[in-house]
């Protein structure tokens, strides 16, 4: 068997990896069950008669490679990291998991036989082991599984990109690499799960010549102190960066990327291989360290996870690269004519040059190197300085995958190369991040991948708006003296208007009260309102339940005009942020055709609103304005939030005293008028359609946009009060719910626009030819007509989220607490 793999023909490698290699889908299903067993063991019966404080399993996470989805047939294992409430730190994972591991063996033991399944305990020879090894046997299994359980400090918020003060923290408290790594066990997983299938079976048939033919090398390693071999998830990540940057092809050839992978090691002394789609150059503490990390002897391979982490450090690659070299002379590595299989054109090395991949800044321009010092130093801004000691004894545990031989008592793995290494100050470009990676052509994709909410986060977000919800109707002011009571209920937000983006976990919620009959008593009345809701959340979080846990944001508003709060599920370690609006119903009941009043928006006038601060009044017209569209433009306003999100806000540090950005509101408004102006079709090409959006970002000092779909200039103080708007200063885009809003008005369009003018140089805007994307012709400035139409557009979505009422509402992303665009 062990030969099958050298003697099986190049053009059959596809097929050896189904016949050999993937796990039938029996086995699958019989080990999830298995891994499920566990998981709620775990869950269920871990620390439940331990004295108190009691001790919360907040989640289990499956690793290894039957959570990644690459097992091999014959050899499953699995990694379950448990994060639990007693680790409030990453210091605290380190001192306090040896009491954890051996309370979670001391269950297994005791629970084995009630739950049908017998466990094999690995003994640890450590003093403060990191994990717990055993062997699962089940009576449906018919073979067994090998896992690995880790207690973790939970260092990530639910559903959203690690923020760098994660980072921040992990690297003033590491003193080893990936000594913390399964902190980031689900950033592990879903960097692999995430690829295309194709690509997971290249990662099955390395992790197979691993298995087959590296391994038996460990006879080489002989009693030197830390000697192993590379371990398996490094090749896992070659795997993956060769497929980046040598095809991208769905349908590549299986032998040209074996073949990559096995050129890539045996060029293993050029590695510089890194990934930012978890923490980048931004942060100056992370860029120091990046550029630390960079500067070290190859090869380098960091963890897409944990930047603290060298795949592989201190390896002995060289015996693997013979191994390489050794298996491109066999039958695996030559085609139909006996000639050797052409490996894609990937530099181990990579230079920022905008191609598809990810970038490789170790070329970024040095500001200021300092006299050496005794031990690496970084100091970040707030001038706290960080020392990298030297590891300690004991094996890192990045992955399962990592397989390798265990140091002895004493032992050293190699750390910084060298201890005078200078202190270094960088400045380096924006990283090139996933959305600029795109090629123009794959931006659906993109958006239906990386963008578009899954049903189960909807579900989760539904079951807290309820929750909220019944609060708000039912409890709110119930024996309150005061006559408020609650009209009704409003789910805001982009959720509410189908425009959500992916584990994006926050609500507004706008409630209508009856006390308030117009502009004005809403504004005397607000912070009195607010008052009396927070009181009563304040009096009902033991109501909520033992699992949910409810804190109030306090405001530094004198008169705040919304209520912020987070409601977390201790169970799933998941949080939603909520913010709640008061608002006078001043549109009444809408209907089918429904058309405001311009009686309402004279009242509205005359209130003489600060810019448009009764804009959750008109919430209903917002979301109708944003419903009505068709699927495909709200994917185009998916697509430009993503990129406000990413590569726009973090401008922010540009910002003077007082200043701010354009909400993303007015992108959105945006989108809809570039599609209006230039597409109008239900299937536009959605890399044109993005690029006109920037076009017009760029023209922002011309333009000046409005819609007549709620108000027009047939009323005359209408009529005269829209001309006075539209005579101010350019960029103009007006609320079409409510005309006082200038949406983003005296806000720095010129940091969007340098933002645009990037990343119109970027794959995303270009086609596979290397020429930029066209733009729609959509003027930035529309013509002024009394007479202009209305625009009716017909709805072809549906609200498959809770039905809290017909209406939904935009949710803020202003500097300041105005409500004029809220989104």
């Amino acid at each position: 068997m062990a030969q099958d793999l050298y003697q099986t023909p190049a053009r059959k490698l596809d097929k050896f990896i189904f016949d050999t290699l993937q796990p039938d889908g029996t086995f699958l299903r019989q080990a999830g069950q298995a891994i499920d067993t566990i998981c709620e063991f775990l869950k269920r019966n871990c620390f439940v008669d331990c004295p108190p404080p009691r001790i919360k399993v907040l989640k289990v996470v499956k690793g290894g490679s039957l959570g990644k989805g690459t097992s091999l047939k014959g050899g499953s294992d699995a990694d379950l990291v448990v994060f639990l409430s007693c680790f409030k730190g990453y210091e605290d994972q380190e001192t306090n998991r040896a009491g954890i591991i051996k309370e979670i063996r001391r269950m297994l033991e005791k629970c084995q036989k009630q739950e049908h399944f017998e466990v094999i305990i690995e003994t640890s020879r450590w003093p403060n082991p990191r994990v717990l090894s055993f062997q699962m046997h089940s009576k449906t299994l018919n073979e067994s599984i090998d896992f690995d359980v880790l207690p973790a400090y939970n260092a990530l918020s639910a559903g959203t990109k690690p923020h760098p003060l994660v980072y921040a923290d992990l690297i003033h408290s590491y003193s080893r690499g990936g000594e913390f790594s399964t902190c980031f066990t689900e950033l592990q997983r879903d960097f692999v799960v995430d690829r295309r299938t194709k690509v997971k079976s290249l990662i099955r048939l390395v992790k197979h010549w691993y298995k087959q033919y590296v391994r038996p090398y460990k006879e080489y390693l002989g009693e030197k102190k830390g000697e192993s071999l590379p371990p398996k998830y490094a090749l896992e990540l070659l795997s993956v960066y060769a497929w980046e940057r040598g095809s991208r092809d769905r349908a590549f050839d299986m032998a040209e990327g074996f073949r990559t992978v096995l050129e890539l090691i045996r060029q293993y002394e050029q590695l510089c291989v890194y990934w930012t789609i978890n923490y980048d150059f931004e942060d100056e503490l992370l860029a120091g360290f990046l550029q630390y990390q960079l500067k070290k002897a190859r090869p380098i391979i960091l963890d897409p996870a944990d930047p603290t982490g060298i795949v592989g450090e201190g390896s002995r690659w060289d015996l693997m690269a013979r191994e390489a070299e050794r298996c491109c002379r066999q039958q695996c590595c030559v085609d139909f004519y006996g000639v050797p299989v052409k490996p894609w054109d990937v530099s181990p090395e990579q230079t920022p040059k905008g191609s598809r991949g990810f970038e490789i800044h170790t070329g970024a321009q040095e500001r200021l190197v300092s006299a050496p010092q005794p031990e690496p130093v970084y100091t970040c801004s707030c001038n706290q300085a960080m020392a990298i000691q030297q590891p300690e004894e004991q094996p890192s545990l990045c992955t399962r995958e990592q397989d390798t031989v265990p140091l002895r008592e004493g032992d050293t793995q190699a750390g910084p190369s060298s201890s005078t290494q200078p202190l270094l100050f960088v400045s380096l470009p924006l990283p090139v991040m996933a959305l600029y990676e795109t090629p123009s052509e794959e931006l659906d994709t993109f958006i239906s991948k990386d963008l578009q909410p899954n049903r189960d986060f909807k579900a989760q977000i539904s079951t807290a708006i309820h929750t909220i919800f019944v609060f708000l109707t039912q409890n709110c002011f119930r024996n309150s003296y005061s006559a408020m009571r609650v009209l009704k209920v409003v789910k805001a937000g982009s959720s509410g208007k189908g425009t959500a983006l992916k584990d994006v976990s926050d609500v507004d919620l706008v409630v209508f009260v009856s006390s308030v009959k117009d502009f004005q008593a809403l504004k005397g009345e607000r912070k009195k309102i607010i008052a009396e809701i927070q009181t009563k959340l304040e009096e009902c979080k033991d109501s909520l339940g033992e699992d949910l846990e409810l804190s109030i944001k306090a405001t530094k508003w004198e008169n705040p005009r919304v209520l912020t709060f987070t409601l977390t599920s201790m169970s799933m370690g998941e949080h939603i942020d909520f913010d709640v609006l008061p608002a006078f119903d001043a549109l009444g009941q809408l209907y089918s055709g429904y058309t405001p009043d311009p009686a309402v928006y004279v009242r509205l006038i005359e209130s003489s609103p600060e810019g448009s601060e009764f804009s959750p009044c008109f919430t209903e017209l917002q979301r109708n304005f944003i419903m009505a569209l068709p699927t495909k433009l709200k994917s185009l306003i998916r697509l430009v939030k993503h990129w406000y999100k990413q590569f726009v806000l973090p401008h922010k540090r540009n910002l003077r005293p007082g200043e701010s950005l354009p909400p993303q509101y007015a992108l959105e408004l945006l989108s809809v008028y570039a599609w209006e102006k230039g597409g109008r079709g239900t299937a536009f090409n959605m890399a044109e359609g993005f690029r006109t959006v920037l076009e017009l970002v760029r023209q922002h000092t011309r333009l000046c946009v409005y819609w007549t779909i709620n108000y027009n200039f047939e009323n005359e103080t209408l009529r005269w009060y829209l001309n006075y708007q539209l005579c101010k200063a350019r960029p103009i885009i007006l609320d079409p719910a409510e005309p006082t809003g200038i949406v983003g008005q005296g806000c720095r369009w010129d940091l969007v626009a340098k933002e645009a003018e990037r990343c119109c140089r970027q794959p995303c805007c270009r086609k596979r030819n290397g020429f930029a994307v066209q733009p729609w012709d959509v003027p930035p400035e529309q013509m002024r007509m009394a007479e202009e139409a209305a625009v009716v557009l017909q709805s072809g979505t549906t609200d498959e989220e809770y039905p809290i009422t017909e209406n939904r509402m935009f949710t803020q992303a202003a500097e300041e607490e105005s409500y004029c665009t809220l989104l």
